[in-house]
């Protein structure tokens, strides 16, 4: 009987919550319409977003890989091309190299000649990697032996000078044991204290080095300078005159080149300025 009566009670409630749905879908059915068409209508959207992203993706890919494509052939020329200038580098340093010891062999009496072209060869292991270019590890290693020969002959220059009392070998193997003819060592540094060891490197950083002076502001306050007067007195001595008088010769007979490394031929084929010399300087001496 309790059993009974619950069933009643619980289909009471039921029927009522059905009638107060279909009472409320009765009166907000058109709200409701346009509420699920609007649903419907985002879902649509949502679903042509959805169809877009996909497209463009798709495009995304195709145009990856036509980019990725030349990006990879002109990656890998570019490595080519850098390992074909390192190379090209070894090359020329190895026909340079070759070209020096060739040129040591040959003079080989020359003992100041083959100092620099030993000097030159130590600048160019130095400034190289040649460990582990069996060509370049040869010529090292003949490079060490020239050396040592040298040092040999060098002393040998020395010891023979003090027997015949010749200052001109004595001189020449001095110069060979205290390096004359060595290029300097001294490193190439960037702003940053950075020590630079490529040589077109080298050759910007001289230029910086000498522009930046030339490119300073001008002082606020500058230096007086005096101007120095127009004639400044000469003090012409009978000993100078006769020094100007024997260099007019020997630059006439064309023995003498000069301390600016003019040559004979050239003071030879303009001897005729020198015969046309200005009056005064004549007549002062």
């Amino acid at each position: 009987m309790n059993c009974f009566r619950r069933y009643v009670v619980y289909f009471s409630i039921i029927h009522r919550l059905a009638t107060l749905i279909h009472q409320h879908v009765a009166d907000n059915h058109v709200d409701l319409f346009k509420r699920a068409s609007d649903i419907d209508n985002l879902q649509n959207v949502l679903q042509a977003v959805e169809d877009k992203i996909r497209n463009l993706s798709i495009s995304l890919s195709k145009v990856k890989k036509k980019i990725d494509t030349p990006h990879e052939t002109l990656s890998t020329n570019v490595t080519h091309f850098k390992n074909l200038h390192i190379t090209c580098a070894i090359l020329r340093n190895i026909s340079r190299v070759a070209t020096l010891m060739k040129r040591i062999q040959s003079r080989s009496k020359d003992l100041c000649q083959c100092a620099m072209y030993v000097n030159e060869l130590k600048f160019i292991f130095n400034n190289m990697e040649w460990e582990g270019i069996h060509v370049l590890e040869s010529y090292n290693r003949a490079l060490v032996q020239v050396r040592e020969s040298m040092v040999s002959q060098a002393w040998s220059l020395i010891n023979s000078s003090y027997e015949l009392s010749d200052q001109t070998q004595l001189a020449t193997g001095l110069q060979q044991l205290v390096g004359k003819y060595s290029k300097s060592e001294i490193p190439v540094k960037d702003k940053e204290g950075k020590r630079i060891t490529e040589i077109q490197r080298q050759r910007n950083r001289w230029v910086e080095h000498f522009e930046e002076p030339s490119n300073r502001p001008t002082p606020l306050n500058p230096p007086n300078i005096e101007v120095a007067p127009a004639d400044l007195p000469i003090a012409v001595t009978p000993s100078a005159i006769a020094k100007i008088r024997i260099a007019i010769k020997l630059i006439k007979s064309g023995k003498a080149a000069g301390t600016d490394d003019i040559p004979t031929e050239a003071l030879k084929s303009d001897r005729s300025n020198c015969n046309h010399a200005p009056r005064s300087i004549q007549e002062d001496l």
